[in-house]
């Protein structure tokens, strides 16, 4: 980006050198003219002083539009890399928004998860240690407890694989919003994720 804006200062300055150079010397080289008739008897080689002056206007006009042309262009080239330099700087702070939650996510997931399985493995061994009547009597539980550890792991699987999260508002106080991440609406970097 440093080396595109280095080119288009120099191409300003060529242009803007260029436009000096059409708005003074092209006129001051007609005035030259003018002041040699006016010094030299040459009226017949140089025609009439009227002629001269209508020329210098002429040539001044013309200095003056392409004058204005080339500004014109040099602002409309600023335009675009402006356009361009705000839609660099859109993507990048798109990307950093995106490595922040990715980074959340793999914590939560680490943090979570380990808990998670301890809870899950210590289930299933008191459904395997509990006697019949036990099991009897606490297998409503059992399935609660193991059903909700499996979508919270669910959760976590489909939070881990997020490539284009989408946010959804979930409570606005005055200017400021509480946006959370809608994980049916978000893209997944699984092709095969039809868990969605």
């Amino acid at each position: 980006m440093d080396i595109a804006m280095k080119q288009l200062e120099k191409n300003t300055w060529k242009e803007f050198s260029r436009t000096i150079f059409l708005m003074g010397v092209i006129p001051f080289l007609a005035l030259f003219v003018i002041l040699a008739e006016k010094v030299l008897p040459v009226s017949g080689f140089m025609g009439n002083v009227n002629y001269v002056l209508v020329m210098t206007l002429i040539i001044l006009i013309q200095g003056v539009i392409v004058g204005g042309q080339l500004i014109r262009k040099l602002i409309k080239e600023l335009i675009a890399f402006n356009e361009k330099n705000d839609q660099i700087r859109d993507e990048l702070m798109e990307k950093s928004k995106l490595a922040a939650i990715s980074q959340t996510v793999l914590t939560l997931s680490h943090e979570i998860n380990n808990p998670l399985m301890v809870v899950t493995g210590n289930i299933e061994l008191l459904a395997r240690d509990a006697t019949e009547e036990q099991r009897a009597a606490g297998s409503e539980r059992f399935k609660v407890i193991t059903n909700n550890c499996g979508k919270i792991k669910n959760v976590l699987s489909k939070m881990a694989a997020l490539s284009k999260p989408v946010l959804t508002t979930v409570a606005m106080s005055g200017t400021s919003k509480l946006e959370m991440i809608d994980l049916d609406k978000s893209e997944s970097g699984n092709k095969d994720d039809s868990s969605g």
